[in-house]
């Protein structure tokens, strides 16, 4: 069963309960009501024979017509009394029978009375037959009033009866309502809240790395089927955790292999630079004796190109004792400086003087920054993305502009350029290097 069912279950037993008690309480209302109103009608039918027997008493003994007429009138009252009595359902009709016969025995005898009481003066011989009647008046009225008294108690009794039955109903309804309220609340929390907890302490297992962890469920309600699709969630973050591991692993492989390249690197870069020194060295001093020794004797080209040679021999020796310091010290370059970023671009173009002539390449820049820095790591970033703009370009002129703006506290350079461009599956490849520490 759903807990949405349980709900409309357990709503549908208070109301149905709501419903049999205030059914209850209209019925037993209703026959309280009735109940009062026929012990109002027993009442004053023992009252009214009570008042018959007085008045019927002192009539006898006095012979006076003013109890006489009272007597009439109390009499006609009781009579319709137990007449109105009649239309009482519940009322004990063998009683209210029994009350009517004693009522009509009254009634038979009291003509006769009168009218000896009315001739008794006068003859003397019927005071015998008028104490005889007067005696079986007062055996009738007490008859009467007795009959009187129990048609009251079976009211009272009866009353008293159906109002104790009202109460068990709904005691016994007000029983069976909680019963019933708290198994279905108990079914809800066998449901619900339990199975709540368990997965509850399963997002707590899952938080603690632990993806083996199930939330066992049996039941098909809407919380069986979220602990269902958490357990499918758990295998699928168990699944992208150990896909990430696998992940994890390969990277970390990769930059071991990066780090030893970057040592093999590091030790070429050294050895390189050493050995190069020397044979540059000698192409250096050729060349400033060369200078030395024709200058103004060729012509001006000449001079011009013995002047280049020697001016890029020098700074090919600069950049081989930068190399050897940058393999001797890893990947930490210079201890910054203040570098202007201006000069810097303009010895790079000086670098790739014969690169950007061949491809007529035009160089342009925004006001470019002093900053701290290496300017010989600069000088290498600029020469690498500005040869490598001239290498890879289009048919047309070669158009590159260097740029660089402020952000916060640093500085953002770009290097924009109109050539072939970087194809986006080999993004990862060239660019895992810079994302990848080396330790």
């Amino acid at each position: 069963m759903t807990i949405k069912r349980r709900i409309h279950v357990t709503t549908g037993i208070i109301t149905l309960s709501i419903l049999i008690i205030g059914s209850i309480l209209l019925w037993n209302s209703h026959e309280v009501e009735n109940g009062i109103d026929q012990i109002g009608s027993s009442s004053q039918v023992v009252r009214s024979a009570f008042l018959l027997r007085a008045l019927m008493d002192e009539y006898l003994a006095h012979g006076d017509d003013r109890p006489l007429r009272q007597w009439n009138k109390r009499n006609e009252f009781l009579g319709k009394i137990i007449n109105d009595a009649k239309g009482f359902e519940s009322i004990d009709q063998a009683l209210l029978k029994d009350l009517e016969i004693k009522y009509q025995a009254v009634n038979s005898l009291h003509p006769q009375i009168i009218q000896l009481g009315s001739s008794g003066e006068q003859r003397p011989d019927l005071k015998p037959l008028k104490e005889t009647l007067a005696g079986m008046m007062s055996v009738q009225l007490e008859e009467l009033v007795n009959a009187a008294e129990h048609l009251h108690t079976a009211s009272q009794s009866l009353t008293l009866r159906r109002q104790k039955l009202a109460e068990t109903l709904i005691l016994a309804t007000a029983i069976l309502m909680i019963g019933l309220i708290a198994l279905n609340l108990y079914q809800i929390k066998k449901s619900i809240l339990y199975p709540l907890q368990e997965l509850s302490r399963g997002a707590d297992m899952i938080g603690a790395g632990n993806f083996d962890y199930i939330v066992e469920t049996k039941e098909d309600d809407e919380v069986g089927k979220l602990s269902k699709t958490f357990n499918t969630m758990t295998e699928r973050l168990r699944a992208s955790y150990d896909s990430l591991q696998s992940e994890i692993r390969e990277r970390k492989r990769i930059q071991e292999e990066l780090f030893r390249s970057n040592e093999d690197l590091q030790q070429f870069a050294y050895v390189a630079s050493h050995d190069l020194q020397e044979p540059l060295r000698n192409v250096a001093s050729c060349l400033q004796l060369l200078e030395k020794k024709y200058k103004n004797n060729l012509d001006a080209k000449a001079d011009q190109y013995i002047h280049y040679a020697v001016e890029s021999s020098v700074r090919m020796k600069a950049l081989i004792q930068d190399l050897l310091t940058y393999s001797r010290i890893g990947t930490k370059g210079k201890p910054p400086q203040q570098v202007d970023c201006e000069q810097v671009l303009d010895q790079t173009v000086k670098n790739l003087r014969a690169a950007v002539a061949e491809a007529a390449a035009v160089i342009t820049h925004d006001p470019l920054p002093t900053i701290p820095a290496d300017d010989t790591q600069l000088l290498q970033v600029f020469q690498n993305l500005i040869g490598n703009a001239i290498k890879f370009r289009r048919d047309e002129l070669p158009q590159i502009h260097v740029s660089a703006v402020k952000n916060k506290n640093e500085w953002i350079f770009s290097v924009k350029d109109n050539g072939i461009g970087i194809e986006s599956r080999h993004l990862d490849r060239i660019f895992m290097i810079f994302l990848t520490p080396v330790q």
